[in-house]
């Protein structure tokens, strides 16, 4: 079995903590489910982009309502 260290904010991982147990996860479990999901996907199972990106986003959004 291989380890991974990550560095996050106390805030962070006290919230996603709280999440998973709620879910019946641990942080591996949840670790191993999203690095499964790249795997299956072959791509980050959300979507990521430039904050310019998502301005622009938001910008033609408003414009449709």
């Amino acid at each position: 079995m291989a380890h991974i260290q990550v560095r996050i904010d106390e805030k962070t991982k006290k919230e996603a903590m709280k999440l998973f147990d709620e879910m019946g996860l641990d942080v591996s479990k949840a670790v191993n489910l999203y690095l499964a999901e790249v795997i299956r996907t072959e791509s980050i199972p959300f979507k990521i982009q430039t904050k310019k990106a998502w301005e622009r986003s938001q910008t033609k959004r408003k414009r449709k309502k």
